[in-house]
C-alpha cells in the first residue's frame, strides 16, 4: 500500500509581496528535504495520481512564484494565496 500525503499552505489576509512568499516557501522545502530524501520530490495537485505525476517540479523560488501566479492558487479573488502540493 502506498501512502499519499499533501502539504497545504494558506496565507489569507497577508499583504506581503509574492516574492516574499516564494522565498519563504523555498526555504521550507529545502529544510524538509534535509530531513528526509523523500521530501525532496514534489508534484502539483491534480485530479488523479497519474496526472499529478506529470506535474513534478523543483520547489525553488522561481517555480513557486509561477505556481502562485496561477488563478487556481488564489482564494476568493482577493489575492489570498493557497498552495497545495503532493509528495
Amino acid at each position: 500500500m502506498t501512502d499519499t500525503y499533501y502539504a497545504g499552505v494558506y496565507w489569507p489576509g497577508r499583504s506581503e509581496p509574492l516574492e516574499s512568499y516564494a522565498r519563504r516557501a523555498e526555504n521550507l522545502f529545502q529544510r524538509l528535504a534535509s530531513l528526509d530524501p523523500s521530501l525532496a520530490s514534489w508534484f502539483e495537485q491534480a485530479a488523479s495520481r497519474e496526472a499529478a505525476l506529470q506535474g513534478r517540479f523543483t520547489p525553488d523560488a522561481e517555480a513557486i512564484r509561477g505556481l502562485l501566479r496561477k488563478s487556481n492558487y488564489q482564494l476568493g479573488g482577493g489575492g489570498d494565496l493557497l498552495c497545495r502540493l503532493e509528495w
